[in-house]
């Protein structure tokens, strides 16, 4: 590493310049070899890179009290919301299973969750046990793909006191969605509490 002597009127130097750093310490500045930092490409490590990148985009479409709920599992842990949803969720993608959703916040499971193609195109149909009186269940969808891939995260509101069976319709005919289902004590804007998520899988109609 060379140190250097800098002009009079500056100070000090500090960064990148073309392939050399600069650096004061003490009152000396030195200047160095840049040297790119290597995050290694090993089939591993760009499985894990896919995966993280994939289920950070899938959290933007999370919002309202799914988010609140992960704020609230996030107390008393090193993190947010949002890194706790983003360590719970890597290992489910990279195994190709359905992410959690929501850890919940005071509300019963859906339970018995199970869902099967519509006979009409782009269509799934889901069956569920009936939640208390007054509570509003919302399913969400969202296309399987490889681990690494984005993908849409749509939600579905079946309003409150929903019976069993109830149907999601719009998906892409013959496509495999993965299949989440919440209930709130109100109507989805508005809730307060929510259940953790319970999951499906199915091809639409």
């Amino acid at each position: 590493m060379a140190r250097i002597k800098l002009p009079s009127y500056i100070k000090e130097g500090h960064g990148r310049m073309e392939d050399a750093v600069i650096v004061t310490r003490d009152g000396y500045s030195y200047m160095k070899t840049y040297r790119r930092y290597d995050r290694g490409s090993s089939p591993k490590q760009m499985e894990v890179r896919q995966a993280f990148s994939s289920v950070v985009a899938d959290w933007k479409y999370l919002k309202g009290i799914i988010r609140e709920s992960w704020d609230i599992m996030a107390e008393g842990r090193r993190g947010t919301g949002y890194s706790t949803f983003i360590g719970e969720n890597i290992s489910r993608r990279r195994a190709g299973e359905p992410l959690m959703l929501c850890p919940g916040n005071g509300e019963e499971l859906a339970m018995n969750l199970t869902a099967v193609p519509d006979a009409a195109p782009g269509g799934i149909v889901c069956m569920f046990l009936s939640a208390e009186p007054g509570c509003h269940v919302t399913f969400f969808t969202r296309q399987e793909a490889e681990p690494g891939k984005k993908g849409i995260i749509t939600r579905h509101d079946a309003g409150a006191d929903p019976c069993s069976p109830f149907t999601i319709k719009g998906l892409e005919p013959g496509a495999k969605y993965n299949v989440w289902a919440v209930v709130t004590d109100s109507v989805y804007e508005e809730a307060v509490t929510v259940s953790a998520s319970v999951s499906a899988v199915s091809t639409a109609g």
